[in-house]
């Protein structure tokens, strides 16, 4: 046997030991996966999930302004924030405006953005179950118009600056991450924000 052998082993055990704790000395409440980046273990799976359904709705807004804006934009890219029946309703309302050669200019602004229930499977592959989350939005929509092509708006000059969508946000996919769309909003046109 090799005298170095057992020294060695000391070498490799040590090592072992020191990368099992974080630079405070804690042990790490999360793992590392092979490729990518730091998975929180410990997080709770109603958490993520209205955190991420949140950040879909902000895209949704983002997406939707731009296409709004861009008569030639392809509506495809809808398809990566929504899906129906809010998909085919939005489709259709953008495609008749672009029609009548009206184009909206500036943007949505997410005031608020607040998760107010969730459905989330326990065991998604098993059942095949979809999740969902209700998001309540307050939208400054005060810097958005639209105008014809002779330049004249054509929004209703009484509207409120602030308004409210009751949005369903799910996720057929669960629980993969980029399987999150907007499918449904639940509010009557312009209703206000609870605080205006």
């Amino acid at each position: 046997m090799n005298p170095l052998l057992p020294l060695v082993l000391i070498g490799v055990l040590l090592a072992a030991g020191c990368a099992t704790h974080g630079p405070d000395g804690a042990a790490p409440s999360g793992s590392a996966p092979v490729f990518g980046g730091y998975r929180d273990d410990s997080a709770d799976p109603t958490d993520t999930a209205e955190r991420q359904a949140v950040a879909k709705v902000r895209e949704f807004y983002d997406t939707w302004s731009r296409l709004e804006g861009d008569p030639v934009a392809s509506l495809d890219q809808l398809r990566a924030v929504a899906d129906d029946p809010i998909l085919t309703a939005w489709t259709e309302d953008i495609l008749v405006r672009r029609s009548q050669s009206i184009i909206g200019s500036g943007a949505f602004r997410v005031v608020d953005a607040t998760a107010t229930g969730a459905g989330i499977p326990q065991r998604p592959k098993d059942t095949g179950a979809s999740a969902w989350v209700h998001v309540r939005v307050c939208l400054d929509i005060s810097g958005l118009t639209w105008r014809d092509h002779d330049g004249v708006p054509s929004v209703d000059p009484k509207r409120p600056q602030r308004v409210r969508a009751d949005l369903t946000v799910r996720d057929h996919a669960y629980p993969d991450p980029n399987g999150w769309r907007v499918t449904g909003d639940a509010a009557p046109q312009y209703a206000p924000c609870a605080d205006s």
